[in-house]
């Protein structure tokens, strides 16, 4: 499992907490007359790295609908969920340990010590160092 890639996207939330929001996949800034204002782009932890290893937001049709759960590359879409795991080396259709952790991590309602807490599960699950 790819820590150093997990690790990075804790330290963007970490860093500048204003692109987390753990409750939504990916979600963008849209003035209310259509023109896009990109403020930012916040995402929960799966969709930070989802982002980080080269997924883009795949936005529907509404320009005004604000959250999407699906990126893209190369052509496919999938959900962010599965892109994620994809970009840390678990496959997301495999019952796992590391699948059933990540599951944990990526629920909207965790907190960032929540987050963190299921890296550390999944460190001792792995043999890797735990953080702080």
């Amino acid at each position: 499992m790819d820590f150093e890639l997990l690790d990075q996207a804790i330290k963007i939330i970490e860093t500048q907490p204003g692109t987390w929001r753990q409750w939504g996949w990916i979600s963008r800034y849209v003035e209310n007359n259509g023109q896009e204002g990109w403020c930012g782009t916040a995402a929960c932890v799966a969709g930070h790295i989802a982002l980080l290893a080269g997924w883009t937001p795949k936005w529907g049709d509404d320009i005004y609908r604000n959250e999407t759960g699906m990126v893209q590359r190369d052509g496919e879409a999938i959900p962010v969920s599965y892109a994620a795991m994809r970009a840390l080396g678990v496959d997301p259709e495999q019952s796992s340990a590391n699948q059933i952790w990540l599951g944990r991590m990526f629920r909207g309602e965790n907190n960032l010590e929540a987050v963190k807490a299921c890296r550390n599960v999944l460190a001792t699950v792995n043999g890797v160092p735990l953080k702080p």
